[in-house]
């Protein structure tokens, strides 16, 4: 690797972690960091108020057995877009804005895959609880998905697809630490879904998610690129173009237009 290679993949770096410390940690000065008031102690009683009686045990009584759980039948994946954004170094503040600008009465269902360390997807996935109008979920292994909703990856060294189950479509999580979740879910839901996918690079150093991409462009799935003159690290999008992989590169404010739009 040449010396200007190695000098602008940690700049990249640098900018990457500057960048999400300064959207995911709140300044210690913040509300948010600042713990809830003591709640007022109870006033004391009267000094002429009579005494209080000593409590007295309650006679037993038995309780009702529980009914039978009721079962709720899963729901199904509906007919709407699915969105699956992927991204490396660079790419959590622009995952919060796409993902929370999602209207409320969203349709379709988001799949957020950041290969960054986990910390920082957790950090990634409490900034969506806050600001995004659909519920934020992380993925967990056997979790259905559902309409109108938002799922984080928070295991960047495990294999992580989806599968067709009598449930629904169900999350996958496998200990491989060999292989990235991004091209496996991006493959996965490009053979279930197929045209309803929407797959978004977005930045990143790396090469996740480029097979994956591709594979949604062989179901006739939509490809978009983070304009790389906008983007912390534009090396993913980059190497996907390269790749021969079709799609259009746009600006964050049309991604967000075109995924709200789809």
């Amino acid at each position: 690797m040449k010396l200007a290679d190695v000098r602008e993949e940690i700049v990249s770096k640098l900018r990457e972690a500057y960048a999400t410390k300064e959207m995911l940690f709140p300044s210690e000065n913040s509300e948010l960091d600042s713990p809830p008031p003591a709640p007022p102690a109870p006033p004391a009683p009267p000094a002429d108020s009579p005494p209080i009686p000593p409590a007295t045990s309650p006679s037993r009584v038995d309780a009702p057995s529980k009914p039978p759980a009721t079962v709720i039948p899963s729901p199904g994946t509906g007919d709407g877009p699915v969105l699956l954004l992927v991204g490396g170094s660079g790419c959590a503040k622009d995952m919060v804005c796409l993902a929370s600008g999602l209207p409320g009465d969203y349709a379709g269902i988001a799949l957020l895959i950041p290969s960054i360390p986990s910390f920082f997807a957790g950090r990634m996935l409490e900034a969506l609880k806050a600001s995004c109008a659909l519920p934020a979920l992380r993925m967990e292994n056997g979790l259905v998905l559902a309409p109108g909703h938002v799922y984080v990856c928070l295991d960047l060294h495990a294999a992580v697809l989806l599968e067709s189950t009598e449930s629904g479509v169900v999350i996958r999580i496998r200990d491989d630490e060999g292989e990235s979740p991004c091209d496996k879910v991006l493959s996965t839901a490009a053979s279930l879904f197929g045209d309803r996918c929407i797959g978004c690079l977005l930045s990143g150093t790396g090469t996740e998610g480029v097979r994956g991409v591709r594979a949604l462009e062989s179901v006739r799935g939509q490809v978009l690129f983070m304009q790389r003159s906008g983007s912390l690290a534009p090396q993913l999008v980059t190497a996907a173009i390269e790749s021969g992989v079709r799609g259009d590169e746009l600006g964050l404010d049309m991604v967000g237009r075109r995924l709200v739009g789809a």
